[in-house]
């Protein structure tokens, strides 16, 4: 088990820093939620602060999202807001890339300013430097005629358009994109708690993992952003947004649902009485089945043989695993 959790993790994590943030926030949300709020958000966390790192990446949008305070409404009436939300990623740009400087620093002061439910806003010192930088041009003569007319050729201007749509994409993902994509995570746990599909939460919580890593990713607008030219390296996109279709997630719980039953058909022949406890069985059977969908990309193929075949090789290769830890 240990070698397929390395596989599916990775050695990337969260930073002890942004770690310790996640935990105050966390802290201070369930202390003003309600009672039954509070309980279910602890659960989420883990209440332990020696947790792997990994646990926050599992549980992070899950916290947030429970608590998730919705997009002010001064923010969505904006229209550039409104053009981004229907995709209309270059129409967008074109028109901040028109506007003077004053009004695209009072657009990104009010993305500033918003609520930022899971802690990814990490541009203060960008946009502080913005500003500063546009004091320094502003003193050069005509430089607001230069910075609206993108016929004229000056480079310090574009490059300072091109930073701040920079932030206004970056902004808007960490307030508005990252949200949704967290709270459609939230309802994806939903979904497969009502199936009851799932022996225990961390289990579920993997299978989210794993269904959603499966669904076709959606490009969002800091991603566009950030490379093109003009943009500041180290302001990374702080979300990758997944296209949350019932169909597709439906296909893949139907999946899941007809390789554990394999699995838990194949586990007495296989593991034999090598293993008495119940609960053990049971994170066993589970973490079989999403080894097995993962294997299987989500889905199951025409040819039951194959992935039925696929099951009783994983289950095999676990039982060599257990046994082997279990004699050393």
């Amino acid at each position: 088990m240990a070698q397929h959790q390395l596989k599916k993790h990775g050695t990337q994590g969260l930073s002890p820093s942004f770690s310790q943030k996640v935990l105050g926030q966390a802290r201070l949300l369930r202390s003003q939620q309600h009672e039954s709020i509070a309980s279910q958000l602890g659960n989420w966390l883990g209440i332990s602060e020696n947790k792997a790192e990994q646990q926050f990446d599992k549980h992070l949008s899950e916290l947030f999202a429970a608590s998730h305070q919705p997009v002010p409404e001064t923010i969505h009436s904006i229209p550039l807001i409104q053009s981004l939300d229907m995709g209309n990623y270059q129409d967008t740009r074109q028109q901040f890339m028109e506007l003077l400087p004053e009004q695209q620093l009072a657009i990104l002061q009010s993305l500033a300013r918003a609520p930022d439910p899971l802690g990814l806003d990490q541009s203060r010192d960008y946009l502080t430097q913005w500003q500063t930088d546009i004091k320094k041009l502003s003193c050069n003569s005509g430089y607001s005629d230069h910075y609206s007319d993108q016929s004229v050729p000056d480079w310090s201007a574009f490059a300072i358009r091109q930073r701040a749509w920079q932030l206004f994409s970056y902004l808007y993902d960490c307030k508005v994109s990252a949200p949704q994509e967290a709270l459609a995570r939230v309802q994806l746990s939903s979904a497969i708690n009502q199936r009851q599909m799932t022996d225990d939460d961390d289990e579920g919580l993997e299978l989210n993992r794993v269904v959603t890593a499966f669904l076709p990713e959606v490009s969002s607008a800091s991603e566009g952003a950030s490379i093109e030219l003009g943009s500041v390296d180290s302001l990374q996109p702080p979300v990758q947004r997944h296209r949350f279709n019932r169909d597709n997630i439906d296909r893949m719980l139907d999946a899941y649902s007809a390789i554990k039953k394999q699995v838990k058909d194949e586990f007495p022949r296989v593991f034999g009485h090598t293993i008495h406890d119940p609960q053990l069985q049971q994170e066993l059977t589970g973490q079989v089945a999403i080894v097995c969908l993962e294997a299987l990309k989500g889905r199951l193929s025409d040819n039951t043989e194959h992935w039925q075949s696929l099951v009783k090789n994983v289950l095999e290769e676990e039982f060599a695993e257990f046994n082997g830890l279990s004699s050393g």
